[in-house]
């Protein structure tokens, strides 16, 4: 029996337009509330129902102008009264006993952290979601369960752990949960991945809109995260299979068009070889996904994960780009700054330049105006 202490858990559940899922999400959280518990709702400035729909429900709503989820969930952890902080997503729903599970797993004084997963099957239609959902199902439950990342999806934290490291860092919208769970392992806290708390995401997804998500919401923050932590974040995304299949996607055009030019004699076998390595990485998701849902879904699955690797190679590249661009612009706004508070700094690089000018009589480096 879990013995709740006063306000022990606060959840925190951010929500954008998303009236159509929200009122299944606060019914699942409503049935199990009891003293210690409290549902905070913040309004990232939607402009549907969503305000509406929170209002019939034992929750504290705070309103926010859009400024993105990682500003939203800052609010609600800011107003939270509990210990423990949970992070919900307003597209999911949980099963009976889950806060009472996340309650006890906090138990241990050693738990930083824990996170959960979705379910294998989704409401939503179509092929698009079914595949991400399972994905993201299959990911989770073959990931070490010391886990390597935060994940706001279903995601609790301790309070004052939140709180040392600062909350979510809204530049890395929309996966800012990733970099908080990179900041948290690297100061040498414990995120433990539970498989048994699972919830359904309700989300529904086309092709183009998973692909999208996948380059700009994914691959782009991710890379930015990866190089400016300077860290590789192992056994989610980033794994040996991943990485071949992702160089198998994108060599595969190139030993096509060799093949079809024939330019050497062994460019005819060179797309087979691409094709066989990205089934053999991606076999085991492949299998699973046609276990539950039969030939012709995991005919398509494999298309879209194809083509979420091309979606992930140009994020890859775009988010290398976005990282080296804004570090080279911050070196300038520093060296800009430096020159502000010591103008001789710059008025010295150019005297140094010119060839009447007098040399420093030694070459010591501290004498070196620039």
């Amino acid at each position: 029996m879990i013995i709740m202490a006063p306000m022990t858990l606060s959840i925190v559940v951010p929500v954008y337009n998303a009236a159509t899922t929200l009122a299944a999400c606060l019914t699942a959280l409503e049935t199990q509330l009891r003293p210690g518990i409290e549902v905070i709702v913040v309004d990232d400035g939607s402009t549907d129902a969503s305000a509406e729909v929170a209002e019939r429900f034992a929750v504290r709503l705070l309103r926010e102008r859009h400024r993105g989820d990682a500003v939203a969930r800052n609010r609600g952890a800011k107003e939270a009264r509990g210990k423990i902080l949970l992070f919900l997503d307003a597209d999911v729903v949980i099963p009976p006993g889950t806060l009472d599970r996340i309650v006890s797993a906090f138990q241990n004084p050693t738990l930083c952290a824990l996170v959960g997963a979705y379910r294998p099957d989704t409401p939503a239609r179509g092929t698009a979601a079914r595949y991400k959902n399972f994905l993201h199902h299959h990911t989770h439950l073959n990931a070490p369960r010391n886990f390597p990342s935060f994940w706001t999806g279903l995601g609790a934290i301790r309070r004052e752990v939140f709180e040392r490291l600062g909350g979510f860092d809204p530049r890395f919208a929309p996966i800012s949960d990733v970099h908080l769970g990179v900041r948290l392992t690297r100061a040498g806290g414990k995120i433990r991945l539970d498989p048994t708390v699972q919830v359904t995401h309700l989300k529904p997804l086309t092709w183009w809109g998973l692909l999208w998500m996948d380059y700009r919401d994914r691959a782009v923050p991710w890379t930015r995260i990866m190089l400016h932590e300077r860290t590789w974040i192992r056994g989610l995304n980033t794994g040996l299979s991943q990485v071949g299949s992702l160089l198998s996607v994108w060599l595969l055009p190139g030993a096509l068009w060799m093949g079809w030019r024939n330019e050497a004699p062994i460019s005819p076998l060179l797309p087979l070889l691409f094709l066989s390595l990205f089934f053999l990485g991606n076999w085991r998701f492949l299998c699973a996904f046609h276990r539950r849902y039969g030939p012709l879904q995991t005919a398509l699955a494999a298309i879209l994960h194809a083509g979420s690797f091309l979606a992930q190679g140009i994020g890859l590249a775009h988010g290398t780009i976005a990282f080296l661009h804004d570090h080279l612009r911050r070196r300038s706004r520093a060296e800009d700054l430096r020159d502000k508070r010591n103008p001789d700094r710059r008025r010295g690089c150019r005297d140094a330049g010119r060839a009447d000018s007098p040399r420093p009589s030694s070459p010591s480096r501290s004498n070196d105006p620039c």
